[in-house]
C-alpha cells in the first residue's frame, strides 16, 4: 500500500528544490548578463589556457602566412 503523506512530502521537497534550482539559474542568467561579451571572453581566454594556446597558433599561422 502507498503510504500517501510519504509520497506528499517526498513531492513537496522536490518541487522545493526544483525552486531552489530555478532561482540559482535566474541568478547565474543575470550574472551572465551584466558581464558584457569582451570582458566575459577575456576572462574565458585568462583562464582557459588551451584557448590561450589557440589563440597563439592562430597568431603564429598568420605570420606565416604572411610570408608566402
Amino acid at each position: 500500500m502507498i503510504d500517501e503523506y510519504a509520497l506528499r512530502e517526498a513531492f513537496s521537497k522536490i518541487k522545493q528544490e526544483m525552486d531552489d534550482i530555478r532561482k540559482e539559474i535566474r541568478n547565474v542568467n543575470e550574472k551572465l548578463n551584466s558581464i558584457s561579451k569582451e570582458d566575459y571572453t577575456e576572462e574565458l581566454i585568462e583562464s582557459n589556457p588551451v584557448i590561450e594556446n589557440n589563440k597563439k597558433f592562430e597568431e603564429e599561422i598568420n605570420l606565416t602566412d604572411s610570408y608566402y
